[in-house]
C-alpha cells in the first residue's frame, strides 16, 4: 500500500534543469483519479478501476517536506495514514475544511457520499449515502434552500467550499449552485454560460471568487460569482475529452489526455474568444511511462505551496513537482 519512488534517470536531465525547480516521480500501487489535500502533509487518493473503489490518505514522504538536504531523509515514501472502500465509484472529492470529512460524488448522479477520514487511530469509513439537500440540511442550511438545491439532478463535475459556510457545486450540463448556509436566502442558481449541447463542463473555482467552466470541446469561461450573468473572459484551450481543471490565482491547471498538464494565464485572455495557448506543459508523465496512451487522471496543488503540484496518470504514476515559472516549455 505504500507509494515507492522511481529513479528519474528516466527522464533527460537537462530537461529537467530548463523547466523545473523540483521533480519526483512515484508509483501508487493502483491508478487514482482523485488527489485531494487533507492536510499540508496528507493527501486523499480514490481508486482508478470501478471494480476496486479504494480510499486512501496516504502522508507525504519527509523528503518532500524537507526545506533542505532533502538526500538525506530516509523516508521517501508516501505511507498509508487511513483507508476503505466505497460502494460507488469515487469520481471526485472534497476535504471539508476544518474538520476530518470529506464529501465525494460518483460522477453519475447527484448523490453524494459523506465520509469520516478518522482519528489517530481507527480507519476512514463512509458516514452516509446522501442527496445534496441531505447534505444542505446537515449542514444547517434553512428548509426553504431545499426546493432549489434538490433540483440539482445533472452529475456534479465540482463541490467547492469557499468558506465554513459558503460552497459552490458544479453540474456536467455547466450550472453553477451557490449556497451560503449563513443566510435565510435561498441559494443561488446560475445557468451555463453557454447554450446546452453534448459535451460536458468541469469546473473550479479561484481566489477572489473567480469561477472557470470548461467544456470538453476546449472552450473555456471565467465568472464573477458576483455577476455571473457575464463572461469576464474566455478562451479555446486544448480539447479536452474528459478535462480535470484547478485554478490558482490566475493559473488554471488542466489535464485529461496526452498525459499533460497543461497551465494557462487566464490574465491574458479577453471578453471575446480567442485561441490560447499553454504556457507551461508538464509531459513528464509521458516521458517517464512504459505504456503507449497514458492519460493523465488527477491533480492538485500544495495549499502550502503555490507553485507544488502533484499529478496522477493511468499507469498508477504520481509526479510532484515545482514548474520553473521563467520555462515555458510548450513553445
Amino acid at each position: 500500500n505504500d507509494a515507492g519512488s522511481d529513479d528519474v534517470t528516466t527522464i533527460d536531465q537537462s530537461y529537467l534543469i530548463q523547466i523545473y525547480t523540483d521533480l519526483h516521480v512515484y508509483q501508487l500501487e493502483h491508478a487514482t483519479r482523485v488527489l485531494e489535500w487533507t492536510s499540508g502533509r496528507t493527501v486523499c487518493v480514490a481508486g482508478f478501476s470501478s471494480s476496486k473503489n479504494e480510499i486512501l490518505e496516504l502522508s507525504l514522504p519527509l523528503r518532500l517536506l524537507a526545506e533542505q538536504n532533502k538526500g538525506l531523509c530516509a523516508e521517501r515514501d508516501f505511507k498509508v495514514v487511513h483507508g476503505g472502500f466505497s460502494e460507488a465509484p469515487i469520481h471526485s472529492l472534497k476535504h471539508i475544511p476544518g474538520t476530518r470529512f470529506a464529501v465525494s460524488s460518483d460522477g453519475q448522479s447527484s448523490s453524494l457520499l459523506l465520509w469520516d477520514l478518522g482519528g489517530d487511530d481507527t480507519l476512514s469509513h463512509q458516514v452516509t449515502h446522501v442527496k445534496l439537500c441531505t447534505l444542505l440540511i446537515s449542514s444547517n442550511v434553512n428548509s426553504s434552500c431545499l426546493s432549489s438545491a434538490c433540483a440539482v439532478s445533472e452529475p456534479l463535475s465540482c463541490l467547492q467550499f469557499l468558506s465554513e459556510g459558503v460552497f459552490v457545486c458544479g453540474s456536467v450540463n455547466g450550472s453553477v449552485l451557490e449556497v451560503d448556509s449563513r443566510s435565510p436566502a435561498p441559494p443561488t442558481c446560475h445557468p451555463a454560460p453557454l447554450p446546452s449541447d453534448s459535451t460536458a463542463w468541469s469546473m473550479d473555482v479561484c481566489g477572489g471568487g473567480l469561477v472557470v467552466r470548461s467544456r470538453a470541446s476546449g472552450h473555456t469561461v471565467v465568472s464573477d460569482l458576483r455577476k455571473m450573468d457575464s463572461r469576464l473572459a474566455q478562451a479555446q484551450v486544448t480539447s479536452f475529452y474528459q478535462s480535470y481543471i484547478h485554478c490558482y490565482s490566475y493559473f488554471l491547471f488542466l489535464s485529461g489526455v496526452n498525459g499533460l498538464v497543461q497551465i494557462y494565464n487566464t490574465s491574458l485572455w479577453g471578453a471575446e474568444l480567442q485561441p490560447a495557448h499553454a504556457q507551461f506543459e508538464h509531459r513528464g508523465h509521458v516521458v517517464s511511462s512504459h505504456e503507449d496512451d497514458v492519460i493523465t487522471t488527477s491533480h492538485a496543488w500544495h495549499p502550502e505551496r503555490p507553485r507544488t503540484l502533484l499529478s496522477a496518470a493511468s499507469d498508477a504514476s504520481v509526479h510532484v513537482w515545482d514548474w520553473n515559472h521563467q520555462s515555458e516549455s510548450s513553445k
